[in-house]
């Protein structure tokens, strides 16, 4: 396994399939209040407890693999930004 440091500024959401196939997940960050912590918390939450996130998750794992560039998943953080403020 690996060892990643995050800075301050960061969190990592940590995806683990356990030995019965189950997702079990994690928020890795910084023991204070952030906005990247944060988010990852809301994304666990909605990956837990959220039927209708979790299949939109696997149709995008779905869509993102019978793509050529996996690039156009990713979001800068303005972008990011204005579409939190949209929900």
């Amino acid at each position: 396994m690996h060892t990643v440091k995050l800075e301050h500024n960061q969190a990592a959401l940590l995806l683990t399939l356990d030995e019965n196939g189950e997702m079990v997940v994690d928020v890795i960050g910084q023991d204070y209040p952030s906005l990247s912590k944060e988010i990852c918390e809301i994304i666990a939450l909605k990956l837990i407890n959220e039927a209708d996130f979790q299949e939109e998750i696997l149709a995008w794992t779905s869509e993102a693999s019978s793509e050529s560039s996996p690039a156009r998943n990713t979001l800068d953080a303005d972008t990011m930004q204005e579409q939190l403020k949209c929900t």
